[in-house]
């Protein structure tokens, strides 16, 4: 689906920046799910698909809500001139790296028998 989000929407896309911050915005969709599943799969126990599913989603909504405020009239000057791809970027990667979090401590832990560590 992010592949032909990015194919349908570079076609369509007007530039108004540069072609880099363009490239660095769409990339955030794919490096900062991407990442915090990496790093919290590698590092972190509880790590789970509740939180990996969570990062996924974020990381790649924030981006293109991003690139659509940005082209709407209503929404232009706040996303372009005052939050800007660079902090929206940070942003996102904060977000991706909460809702990754997030996720795997809303999922419940199960022991070895298969039930729950409430009982």
């Amino acid at each position: 689906m992010i592949g032909v989000f990015l194919l349908v929407y570079g076609l369509w896309y007007p530039l108004k920046g540069d072609l880099w911050t363009y490239l660095a915005v769409t990339g955030t969709i794919y490096l900062s799910s991407m990442s915090a599943l990496l790093i919290a799969c590698c590092y972190w126990k509880r790590a789970n698909n509740w939180g990996a599913f969570g990062a996924i989603v974020i990381g790649a909504v924030m981006p293109v809500t991003y690139l659509v405020c940005e082209q709407l009239p209503a929404t232009e000057k706040l996303f372009a001139d005052q939050i800007g791809p660079h902090v929206w970027g940070m942003l996102t990667y904060i977000a991706v790296a909460i809702a990754m979090v997030a996720g795997s401590l809303l999922k419940p832990v199960r022991n070895a028998e298969g039930s729950d560590n409430n009982d």
